[in-house]
């Protein structure tokens, strides 16, 4: 790995091919479909709103708790959620992913949830 700017989606890939995972095993082992998960390792969304993504993910590389690549884990999880919400609006945040899978179908882009807080801000 050794890259200086690391992210959840490139550790997560770099793990992924180092392991020699393929990304059909890595859903398997995940639960995600193939999209959503690599829309995860390209870094255009991030696992909010997904509780136990660090313990799937973890459990995915068997990673033991904290061991070095487990605490890496979970740092670059918890500055994936960062750049899209402020850690005081994260439990209104993480509420929003189940009402759009109700709503349409799918989960929701970076951009939705972007809009959504603004619309319920009243900005």
């Amino acid at each position: 790995m050794g890259k200086l700017d690391i992210t959840l989606g490139s550790f997560l890939r770099d793990v992924r091919m180092e392991k020699e995972i393929s990304l059909h095993e890595m859903c398997k082992r995940t639960g995600f479909d193939s999209t959503t998960y690599t829309q995860i390792e390209l870094g255009e969304i991030c696992p909010l709103g997904e509780d136990d993504f660090l313990k799937k993910a973890a459990n995915a590389f068997c990673f033991d708790a904290g061991s070095r690549e487990y605490l890496e884990l979970e740092k670059l999880t918890i500055e994936s959620e960062k750049i899209i919400v402020d850690p005081k609006e994260r439990s209104l945040m993480s509420m929003l992913p189940a009402f759009f899978r109700n709503a349409n179908g799918g989960k929701p882009t970076r951009e939705d949830l972007l809009r959504i807080l603004k619309l319920l801000k009243g900005s």
